[in-house]
């Protein structure tokens, strides 16, 4: 994704540039909330706590819409 979004703010006008690195900004957020989501996942595995399905489901298919 960065060497898409790399050709992105290359071949954009410098008045548009900021566009990119926002893409990029929102992509960098996206990845922290999916690793934080696996870190939570895992420490309540250990924890013996186990998650709602369906909340799963709605935290997957609305990180694949954003994306």
């Amino acid at each position: 994704m960065n060497k898409k979004i790399n050709e992105l703010y290359s071949i954009l006008p410098e008045e548009n540039k900021a566009l990119a690195k926002l893409i990029q900004h929102t992509f960098e957020e996206i990845k922290k909330l999916e690793d934080y989501h696996r870190i939570l996942a895992a420490s309540n595995a250990v924890a013996g706590i186990k998650p709602d399905i369906q909340e799963e489901l709605t935290f997957k298919e609305t990180l694949k819409t954003v994306k």
